[in-house]
């Protein structure tokens, strides 16, 4: 029985992302069709990040008169660079507006999720990945700086992605570890200089560097935080995944694991 609906799970991921895979376009920033190799392990690794309460990755049930069997997730949009070996990913969510488990407020609509008259909401957030050859499984970690929650249509959350990452990232500050000379270990605030539809992006965008000066060879997205706000060297704190366990079948569709 659980192998039948961790089957149906599946089907209907492949479904929902083979229809939602948007726009193909030559130009290899832009939203790309989707691998259905990564469509099946990146649904199943947002919903079982989901099921943990881990992140942002909310585990309604616990609050709200909600089944997770409820939310249906899809990636909205995916953009690969040119080889796929990196990747950011919007991944939708449509839920009821449940009820929560205890009334907080006379207010009716103030005991739901969202504090509005719809029945259904949509939420967005965005996951990031790398990995050193196409044939690897991905590596993916929240990408925070960014989320759509409380939304009554799903483009209108898709409108919020589209106005961060085509249009307003570039003038997103950060902080990053200098990596050599007078000011190294220190923290700088610096742009990211590109948005996500820019071809330079995938290259030239730091956020792909390595930190091996405040962290032990991290991306900056795979740090959750640090532990000083003076001098950093090997001070980075990494997000740490809940385990996820992966059926065989996902795991071998990729012929290379780490």
């Amino acid at each position: 029985m659980r192998q039948n609906k961790f089957l149906s799970f599946v089907t209907i991921a492949f479904v929902i992302l083979i229809s939602c895979s948007g726009l193909s376009n030559s130009n290899s920033t832009l939203n790309q069709v989707l691998d259905s190799r990564d469509s099946i392990y990146i649904l199943f690794t947002v919903k079982a990040l989901s099921d943990s309460d881990w992140n942002k990755f909310t585990n309604y049930s616990k609050m709200y008169d909600l089944k997770n069997e409820q939310i249906e997730f899809s990636i909205e949009k995916i953009f690969y660079n040119k080889n796929r070996t990196k990747m950011i990913a919007w991944v939708g969510k449509k839920m009821p507006n449940a009820k929560t488990n205890t009334s907080y407020s006379s207010d009716a609509n103030a005991n739901r999720i969202c504090s509005t008259r719809t029945d259904t909401i949509f939420a967005m957030n965005a996951i990031i990945g790398f990995r050193e050859d196409s044939n690897l499984i991905w590596r993916i970690f929240p990408f925070d700086n960014i989320s759509a929650y409380c939304y009554p249509t799903r483009d209108k959350a898709i409108n919020i992605f589209e106005d961060y990452f085509l249009k307003n990232m570039k003038d997103e500050k950060k902080w990053k570890v200098i990596q050599a000379d007078e000011g190294r270990g220190a923290f700088e605030l610096k742009k990211y200089e590109y948005n996500l539809d820019d071809p330079n992006f995938w290259d030239k965008c730091w956020m792909w560097d390595i930190d091996s000066v405040g962290s032990n060879n991290l991306h900056n997205f795979e740090i959750q935080t640090y532990s000083t706000t003076d001098q950093c060297f090997k001070c980075a704190v990494p997000y740490i995944l809940p385990k996820i366990v992966y059926p065989p079948y996902i795991v071998t569709s990729y012929s290379q694991q780490y």
